[in-house]
């Protein structure tokens, strides 16, 4: 996953007042990028993130990433390339247009086709080229923000782990399922930050259940929900993985003892620098 900031409480429902005004200016960049990444500051708080941050290459994508909603850009779509370019607008253009589509490799960085993009509200569009054996046209399907639930389906279920990745961070209807099954293999990216944990179809509840899963990375959930308790809090204290003991710290329902012996866990304060730092 790499060491990045792991932040992921600041995109909870049940936040008090003045969390996201506190990490927007903390002093810590990965917590401030956290808070960017959220996709719930005010322009008030974005103001005074990026009066925090020192002018960088940092600084200049936040400040992009603050107009973006504004200015109605479409993250990941490659731009039209002017004002005359129009979409294929019959069945047979779309074909046309599929035919001459070139295919990607797995490991390919793709980008969405302006072509494809323009068509993305065309319902009947997106079912002819979801079912496409080319990649890269599947993978352009899955950025539409909307799409009918038997394209959202299908494409959940894609072979192809960026088809659901892109399928995650770009719609708005892509399932719960598929929401905690990138989760437990993708924590995100900046282009498209808090996804998939800030979606709005992520779970909120049921994730008790998690408590004692293999993967780290899901029993990092089970504090989250509504119904965890105290004694939760101690049990994930004492996990075997650093980065659980570090978000058990982080949890004020944590005893006093607790905190202490954890201050003293020269793991679970590594561990607690890459979540935060």
């Amino acid at each position: 996953m790499g060491e990045r900031p792991f932040v992921y409480f600041l995109y909870r429902d049940d936040l008090p007042a003045g969390v996201l005004d506190a990490a927007a200016v903390h002093p810590t960049r990965g917590v401030r990028g956290g808070a960017a990444g959220s996709g719930r500051l005010s322009p008030d708080q974005w103001s005074r993130l990026l009066a925090s941050t020192a002018e960088s290459p940092y600084r200049r994508a936040l400040a992009e990433l603050a107009v973006c909603p504004e200015s109605g850009a479409r993250v990941g779509v490659e731009p039209t390339p002017d004002s005359d370019s129009r979409p294929p607008s019959s069945p047979a253009e779309i074909a046309a247009l599929a035919a001459a589509v070139p295919d990607a490799a797995a490991e390919d960085r793709t980008y969405a086709v302006w072509r494809i993009a323009a068509l993305h509200a065309d319902a009947d569009a997106m079912r002819l080229l979801a079912v496409s054996p080319n990649l890269r046209i599947r993978r352009n399907v899955a950025r539409a923000p909307h799409l009918p639930p038997d394209v959202v389906d299908l494409l959940a279920h894609d072979d192809d782990r960026v088809v659901r990745l892109f399928l995650t961070e770009s719609g708005e209807d892509a399932p719960a399922s598929l929401l905690l099954e990138v989760w437990s293999w993708w924590s995100g990216s900046f282009s498209f930050p808090g996804r998939p944990r800030n979606h709005p179809n992520f779970p909120r509840h049921d994730l008790l259940r998690f408590a004692e899963d293999p993967d780290l990375r899901m029993r990092l959930l089970a504090l989250d929900d509504p119904a965890s308790c105290a004694a939760l809090v101690e049990r994930l204290s004492r996990d075997p993985d650093a980065q659980v003991r570090a978000r058990a710290a982080s949890d004020p329902r944590l005893p006093p003892d607790s905190a202490v012996r954890l201050a003293a866990d020269p793991q679970a304060v590594q561990g607690s620098r890459t979540l935060w730092t």
